[in-house]
């Protein structure tokens, strides 16, 4: 498979095209990106668009009240159940987890990829390597006189 970016798709929305822009640059870092996964990865990016835009609209009315209707067509109370924004919103999370989990941007799934090691990093500096010498001070100035 060749590596690199796929080229990104003209049909997607402005959200989708950041978070796809996004989710390569990431990809690519972690060097596990080809240009064959420009279909998943488009799916992935209207997913999260989706699911961003369910998401704004569920938190202003998380939640809607259903009539509850008796057999003479009269109302005699409410049922609370979840708008379709929820419902939206969790499914284009679960659409969207499922995408995470194929490129490996959960941590359970980043453990089974094969990613190629970078350079060595130097070992982080010691305390001592990091303080400053202690340098003299010159008390001479400071009053020591008790009023």
């Amino acid at each position: 498979m060749p590596a690199g970016a796929p080229e990104t798709p003209r049909y997607l929305g402005k959200s989708a095209k950041r978070i796809f822009i996004r989710k390569c640059a990431e990809l690519l870092s972690m060097k596990v990106l080809s240009t064959v996964d420009g279909l998943a990865l488009a799916n992935f990016a209207k997913a999260e668009a989706l699911g961003e835009l369910y998401f704004r609209d569920a938190i202003k009315e998380p939640y809607c009240d259903e009539p509850i209707v008796s057999k003479e067509g009269m109302v005699v109370g409410y049922k609370r159940k979840l708008s379709q924004a929820a419902l939206g919103f969790a499914t284009f999370s679960k659409l969207s987890k499922g995408y995470q989990i194929e490129f490996g941007l959960t941590p359970a799934s980043r453990s089974r990829l094969k990613v190629e090691k970078g350079a060595e990093q130097p070992p982080a500096p010691t305390r001592e390597e990091t303080t400053l010498p202690e340098a003299e001070v010159d008390l001479s100035m400071v009053d020591t006189t008790v009023n």
